[in-house]
């Protein structure tokens, strides 16, 4: 499974973290340990297009009549696979990562190229966030008991502003209570919504960032015009201006 891949990959990073400091020039020591990681890279990524799939193969089995439990069940189908997905994207950037180290090959052309895969896979992953976020969003306002609701807070909203006009009932403050009222049903309508995509909202992060930044420091380091400053916990890398 991939939480397998992870705590394998965790594991070999700690351990090649350390050894890496000494061996990091034994092309034996760094072809070993890369077998590993290349598995896991070409899974990964296998991984990736396997939800996509999925997770689009879910959005196509919305109903046109449907109640709130059925766009919560699309809804954490969705998630089951977003959670995956992500989780493969982080695997395939980790590992990626790690090859570009074992293999020592900084050159820029191999860096960008790196970095290029990573963005093209975080493009991806992003407008599939967007689209099933605003499908979701769309869906469980769309549910029969939602609209029913939304439907009583405008029905008594209208029935406020209809008393308003009426001479023989006229009644200013009975007026503005059945709108306030009516307001208040649609606000807890949208807020009952609203914590539902709270949810889905934790999946926004395609976890390819960290990695990508970390590529562009070693361009910087390894075929930049730059300098090294530390405050003793952190190093910088400053890059001259040309």
């Amino acid at each position: 499974s991939l939480w397998t891949y992870f705590f394998i990959l965790f594991q070999l990073h700690f351990t090649t973290r350390e050894d890496y400091k000494m061996y990091c020039e034994d092309k034996t020591f760094c072809v070993n340990r890369n077998i590993t990681v290349q598995s896991i890279q070409t899974q990964s990524l296998a991984d990736i297009e396997f939800y996509r799939e999925k997770i689009s193969s879910h959005l196509k089995k919305q109903k046109s009549i449907h109640l709130s439990s059925n766009s919560d069940s699309l809804m954490y189908n969705v998630i089951r696979e977003f959670a995956e997905y992500q989780l493969s994207c982080y695997l395939y950037s980790y590992c990626a990562f790690m090859d570009t180290m074992l293999r020592t090959d900084f050159s820029s052309k191999n860096l960008n190229q790196c970095k290029n895969r990573m963005l093209a896979l975080a493009k991806e992953y992003d407008a599939l966030y967007s689209d099933c976020y605003s499908q979701i969003k769309k869906y469980q306002r769309n549910s029969i008991d939602s609209r029913i609701v939304d439907g009583v807070g405008t029905a008594i909203k209208g029935l406020g502003k209809a008393v308003g006009t009426i001479p023989i009932i006229k009644d200013k403050k009975f007026e503005e209570s059945l709108i306030e009222v009516g307001k208040k049903i649609d606000d807890k309508n949208a807020c009952v919504i609203d914590r539902k995509l709270e949810i889905i909202e934790e999946f926004q992060d395609n976890r390819t960032s960290y990695f990508i930044d970390n590529l562009s420091s070693i361009d910087l380091m390894y075929n930049g015009e730059n300098a090294l400053l530390t405050d003793g916990e952190n190093v910088y890398v400053l890059q001259t201006q040309k």
